[in-house]
């Protein structure tokens, strides 16, 4: 592969992290939750991680946890 992808997240506008293997083999993921419930509770959670496909090793770059 000759060019390798990354993620470079950002929240309203403010950096929180950049992911990205040096690698071949690689998966990224980025998952972002929005949640608003009746009662006016809202919830945002942000995970950010991956697997290192030439290792089989599981990264972590960011991660939020529920209100």
């Amino acid at each position: 592969m000759d060019k390798k992808l990354s993620l470079k997240i950002k929240v309203n506008g403010n950096p929180v992290t950049n992911a990205g293997l040096d690698k071949d083999d690689y998966v990224l993921v980025g998952d972002v939750t929005f949640t608003e419930r009746k009662n006016g509770s809202k919830e945002f959670t942000l995970n950010v991680s991956g697997m290192d496909g030439e290792e089989n090793d599981h990264v972590y770059w960011y991660g939020t946890c529920p209100n």
